[in-house]
């Protein structure tokens, strides 16, 4: 099964492989194990990791066209402490989709799907 649990503190999201979520907790330990931090998605089949890798794909390019659009350098623009504000935390929400995302390839390689 595909566990997938999100730090309800950073928004961060972690996926796994394991045979039930107590397993997929303990691989990861530490936050992770904690059930009121982070929250459990509903586990999927294995079967799906390649659509779900599709969808993660999908989310990390829309924040990478955020990031592009909200960087002021290179636009003609002075740049602002808001601006620099929008600019860090698009780039932040980029971060976090590109490694769902290579996590998701990962997973998607050990299961050889």
């Amino acid at each position: 099964m595909l566990f997938t649990f999100e730090d309800q503190e950073t928004g961060e999201l972690r996926d796994t492989l394991a045979p039930n979520e107590a397993a997929a907790r303990l691989q990861f330990g530490g936050i992770w194990t904690d059930i009121e931090r982070a929250a459990a998605w509903q586990p999927c089949e294995i079967e799906r990791l390649p659509e779900i890798f599709g969808e993660a794909k999908a989310d990390e390019e829309a924040a990478l066209r955020e990031m592009i659009a909200a960087n002021p350098m290179g636009q003609g623009r002075f740049t602002t402490p808001e601006a620099l504000a929008n600019f860090t935390a698009a780039r932040e929400k980029h971060s976090k989709f590109q490694a769902r995302r290579e996590e998701l390839m990962r997973l998607m390689i050990a299961a050889g799907k």
